[in-house]
Parts: C-alpha cells; structure tokens; sequence
C-alpha cells in the first residue's frame, strides 16, 4: 500500500502531523505503512526520492533524531538536520529548543 499522510496546515499545523500518524496507528493503520507515510511515500509520490525520503548514500542528510519511539506521543524531537545541517536542538537541561535558519 502507497500512501502518505499530511495535515490541513490551516486546521491542524503541520508540526502536528506526527501526532496525526500516531492517531492512524492506534486506530489499526499497521505501524511500518505508518512510518513510510511521512517518509518515502511522499518522496515517491513528489518525485523527489531520488533525494529525499529514505537513509541512503548519496541523498540529502535531512533526518529527525527522537528522544523515543517517534509514533510515541512522549517522545520528543532532539535534532533536526536538513542537507546534513542542524536546524533544531533541545537542550534536556533548560528544556528549550533551538531552531536555526537552515537557508542560512
């Protein structure tokens, strides 16, 4: 199955879609189907794969490094790198994050 899920950016932000999967797993959407639907599906569907989209040599470094399971409503985003950049940090210690312009 192909399929890739977003958010109505104007009803629900997209910084929530994580949230939006998780909710499509526990209402019986299998977990890897899941996980590919904020990842390669929508590469693939994009026409970008060949760039984005999965962890493979030679794509751009654009990755999200999660405290715990990232379908787990706990867990919380660490770093965030776009080309292999950090644009986002949390510090545990002063629980605040840092955010970067990555077209810097």
């Amino acid at each position: 199955m192909e399929l890739a899920i977003t958010t109505d950016h104007s009803t629900v932000p997209v910084h929530l879609l994580v949230h939006q999967v998780t909710l499509a797993v526990k209402e019986g959407l299998d977990r890897e189907i899941a996980l590919r639907s904020i990842t390669v599906n929508p590469a693939r569907i994009l026409g970008v794969d060949d760039r984005v989209g999965t962890l493979k040599p030679g794509l751009d470094a654009d990755l999200v490094l999660w405290s715990g399971d990232p379908l787990d409503v706990m867990s919380r985003a660490l770093r965030v790198l776009i080309n292999g950049r950090e644009v986002y940090r949390y510090d545990n210690e002063s629980r605040v994050g840092t955010a970067a312009n990555p077209f810097q």
